[in-house]
């Protein structure tokens, strides 16, 4: 069966942490995730798991999610003021 040759690639990859990650190349591939088929690289790392945000773009469930995470995460222009009348 063998295994599918690797393109080189310069992209950058950090993990959660900032971490830079180790990437051993790339190859296009069909993948499906939750029932959503398509297309796109995937970047090879020693490492498990690795899901970016191009995948996860093309699933239309997981870009939900994210968005709707996204749209949680709001500042107060109060807060600030706030803080500062307790605290001189």
């Amino acid at each position: 069966m063998g295994a599918p040759k690797l393109e080189n690639t310069n992209v950058v990859v950090k993990n959660a942490s900032g971490n830079l990650m180790k990437i051993r190349g790339k190859l296009w591939c069909k993948f499906e995730i939750k029932g959503s088929q398509t297309e796109g690289y995937a970047y090879v790392t020693p490492h498990n798991s690795l899901l970016g945000l191009e995948w996860i773009q093309k699933n239309e469930n997981m870009c939900y999610y994210l968005r709707m995470m996204v749209a949680e995460v709001k500042a107060d222009q109060n807060d600030g003021v706030e803080i500062e009348e307790e605290v001189p």
